[in-house]
């Protein structure tokens, strides 16, 4: 009897050893999606969405945001007041639709563009992925029935959806600013109550 646990020993110690294996993997905490690596902006605070190279470029000048990226065409300009200005693009390569918006020395204070990733396409999702927790204000589109519009200003973006399907229009990124700054900036475009006098 002792002779045949002997010749199974092997064999009984590796199966043990593949029950605690599996245990082990089993309970395992799934691992966490991190976001990725944010850039330092011009006021020293990290942004933390940079999906689009144009992300990065508040605080650079419009000329040389369009050196940098030769596929953008200019497709008309607008003027914001208070001194902003935004310049509307095509990407030649995509075809998507890119607005930048300038301060009065041409700096750029936002870029406004579309959804890029699937995990930028939904608002829960996005909030999900990039981690931004509960928006610092609930905003609407400006001559709009549809477009609610969550702001993380400290964290420099803002998110414009439609509020029943989740759908995301547009991503709004900027160096990080204090709200009332942010409602400045964007008060032709973002209100803070629903427009009425478009439905």
């Amino acid at each position: 009897m002792l002779n045949k646990i002997k010749k199974y020993t092997p064999y009984i110690v590796l199966a043990v050893a593949l029950i605690l294996l599996l245990i082990y993997t089993n309970t395992e905490k799934p691992k966490q999606i991190t976001p990725p690596a944010g850039f330092t902006t011009s006021t020293g605070e990290e942004s933390v969405v940079t999906t689009s190279p144009l992300d990065q470029t508040p605080g650079d000048t419009i000329s040389s945001v369009e050196e940098a990226n030769q596929n953008l065409e200019k497709t008309g300009q607008e003027s914001l007041g208070k001194g902003f200005t935004v310049n509307r693009y095509t990407d030649k390569n995509s075809f998507l639709s890119f607005d930048i918006i300038t301060n009065e020395e041409t700096k750029v204070a936002a870029v406004i563009r579309p959804a890029l990733t699937d995990q930028e396409k939904n608002i829960t999702s996005f909030k999900e992925y990039y981690k931004v927790g509960t928006p610092e204000a609930v905003m609407y589109l400006s001559k709009s029935s549809v477009g609610t519009v969550h702001v993380y200003s400290s964290q420099g973006v803002a998110v414009v959806f439609e509020e029943y399907s989740g759908q995301v229009y547009n991503v709004a990124t900027f160096d990080s600013m204090p709200l009332n700054q942010f409602k400045q900036v964007f008060s032709s475009m973002f209100q803070d109550i629903p427009d009425r006098s478009v439905y």
